[in-house]
């Protein structure tokens, strides 16, 4: 594969670098996106809300969740109301866990969960369907300030209580990126979204109407970033819950 694959989201790009450096596959990375806390009233008062529905799990007579649908939500919703507070209300009975991928349960067992619930599928929709296997409850959820609306709604439509807010903002970049006209041109064998708002900031910069990308293959991790895509006009050449499956699919 004579052309490399072009990464593009806000963080964590080395990590898939490495990853297509173990199968051969040369890449390049330039985010598309930039990720922010965010820092408006609505963003303070419903963290406050959400870590005191943590804080008051050992005393509720429902199930309490904390459910992490992005490393980088967990993250920013630590540092908005203090990484002490939330260590301290994990240690008490009566939180259950779940994470919509690994690497966002990795992250909230680094906090002190031991037992995560992870969907075999990677996406929002299949973690809104194992937890609503689990029976009703409350669930906490910190999340994007665009965050789609499909995992609270499957969860309230199934009797779910969703303390939720948003803890970070993801906006594409001012400037446009270097790789951009690369793109227009077909000069990557492969573009990966990771999510819908790269699938929307790459089209930002790289319109799927107009620019050359017959012979560039458009990577979804999961089916609500290759849904999201698709919408945009991009022609999903595969979609997996891991990128290794995704390049297996792809190539």
């Amino acid at each position: 594969m004579p052309k490399p694959v072009l990464l593009i989201r806000a963080n964590g790009n080395e990590d898939d670098a490495a990853v297509l450096s173990a199968a051969g596959i040369e890449s390049v990375i330039d985010p598309y996106l930039k990720i922010t806390m965010a820092t408006t009233d609505e963003a303070r008062d419903s963290s406050e809300r959400m870590i005191a529905r943590l804080e008051a799990a050992p005393t509720s007579n429902a199930p309490t969740w904390l459910a992490i649908t992005s490393a980088n939500a967990l993250k920013f919703f630590v540092e908005l109301v203090g990484r002490d507070r939330v260590v301290a209300a994990m240690k008490e009975p009566g939180i259950r866990y779940a994470a919509v991928g690994e690497a966002s349960a990795a992250k909230l067992r680094e906090l002190g969960a031991e037992v995560v619930l992870v969907p075999k599928t990677s996406d929002s929709e299949s973690l809104a369907k194992s937890m609503t296997a689990k029976g009703p409850g409350k669930v906490v959820w910190p999340r994007s300030a665009i965050a789609m609306k499909t995992f609270p709604k499957l969860l309230d439509l199934s009797g779910w209580v969703v303390i939720d807010g948003p803890v970070y903002e993801t906006n594409p970049v001012a400037i446009e990126p270097s790789s951009a006209k690369p793109a227009r041109d077909g000069q990557f064998s492969a573009v990966v979204f990771r999510s819908p708002s790269a699938a929307k900031a790459f089209a930002k910069y790289v319109d799927p109407a107009t620019a050359n990308l017959k012979d560039t293959a458009i990577i979804c991790l999961g089916e609500t970033t290759a849904q999201a895509a698709a919408d945009l006009g991009f022609t999903v050449a595969t979609s997996a819950a891991t990128l290794v499956k995704a390049i297996e699919g792809a190539f």
